[in-house]
């Protein structure tokens, strides 16, 4: 196929890494679609809010897809920001897909998610241990329960040197902080939602959108799930 041909899909990555906990599933989709992918760690959210990161992404987007209409698919955190793109910015999205991601990462009565007291726990070691043993942890903890990993531990120093401290603990406190449940109600934007049936960090949620559970899928999509994620997705965008 003609690259020129493709269909588009802009991805937005997640807090703390770039493209490579996503590189299995990159390659995979890069057959069928022009992908072009956003490392939101890297971008200066001057005012520190959702919104902001937002418009700093969506100028990305119109530059880079000449004002088409485009598909958006958003992983862990990324996911969240790319649902609130489709809330600022429906003329410019065609579809969205959410993997293994929620409009609202913290759990409350009747919601599942992440524990106020872990994420807590999740904040204080990023801001106490030096960045390397953090991503070790991280690494561990976005892909339990395996215990192997698509990208390697020894690959840490090659994702970090740019990161910004101050960067990333405004994307931790996006995380917390962000509720986008009620506009999700009012969008009229096509979604589809992929979870992990082992994702600690994303567990199932009755959602008002097309949603697929895969059964021992992490947080961290790993080669024995590349194949199923790829065909719901191609499957979710392909059909008109």
């Amino acid at each position: 196929m003609n690259k020129r041909s493709k269909q588009q899909l802009i991805i937005i990555g997640g807090f703390l890494f770039n493209q490579d906990p996503l590189q299995l599933l990159i390659d995979k989709l890069s057959n069928q679609y022009d992908i072009f992918f956003i490392d939101i760690n890297l971008l200066n959210n001057a005012l520190n809010s959702l919104d902001n990161l937002c418009k700093i992404i969506y100028e990305k987007i119109r530059h880079e897809n000449k004002f088409r209409k485009t598909n958006l698919m958003g992983w862990s955190l990324g996911g969240l920001i790319t649902l609130n793109l489709s809330i600022l910015y429906p003329e410019q999205i065609e579809k969205v897909i959410l993997l293994n991601s929620t409009p609202k990462f913290i759990a409350e009565d009747n919601w599942h998610g992440i524990k106020q007291k872990d994420f807590n726990n999740l904040y204080d070691k990023f801001v106490t241990m030096d960045i390397i043993n953090f991503t070790k942890y991280f690494i561990r903890l976005v892909n339990y329960p395996h215990r192997h990993y698509n990208f390697c531990v020894e690959r840490i120093g090659s994702i970090l040197p740019n990161l910004s401290t101050k960067e990333l603990i405004n994307r931790l406190e996006i995380l917390n902080s962000t509720d986008l449940r009620l506009q999700l109600l009012n969008t009229k934007v096509q979604i589809l939602a992929i979870y992990g049936g082992s994702d600690i960090l994303v567990p199932y949620n009755k959602l008002p959108c097309k949603q697929v559970i895969i059964d021992r899928l992490s947080h961290i999509v790993t080669k024995e799930y590349v194949n199923e994620v790829n065909k719901q997705i191609v499957e979710f965008l392909n059909d008109k």
